[in-house]
């Protein structure tokens, strides 16, 4: 399931969030696709760890929709329906959500 989180964060918060750090690009290249394929495996963790930090410090309200969505690839109105929440409602604690992610993302990148 990570690996489909990960995709997700990909394409909800932009690529930069999960880009492989300077240190580690070209070490395939260098080191052989095993080595390659260990370096991605530990990125992609320390992507899943640092996206779950930052969804810890979500208001709850947003941090569950977030999770119901992503891990629990739900739609906005299976979302809805399970919480007893409008669809707008549901929708907008995700897009709130995802703003503030992007936000904490950004101030770490910097």
């Amino acid at each position: 399931m990570p690996s489909r989180l990960l995709r997700s964060c990909r394409h909800l918060l932009g690529a930069g969030f999960c880009e492989l750090p300077a240190g580690v690009r070209g070490v395939g290249r260098r080191l052989g696709s095993g080595t390659r394929r260990l370096a991605e495996q530990v990125t992609r963790r320390e992507e899943a760890h640092r996206l779950q930090t930052l969804l810890t410090r979500l208001p709850d309200t947003q941090r569950e929709v977030i999770t119901l969505a992503l891990y629990g690839e739900l739609t906005h109105t299976e979302i809805s329906t399970a919480l007893g929440l409008p669809a707008g409602t549901v929708k907008g604690r995700i897009r709130l959500g995802l703003h503030k992610l992007r936000e904490a993302i950004e101030l770490a990148a910097a």
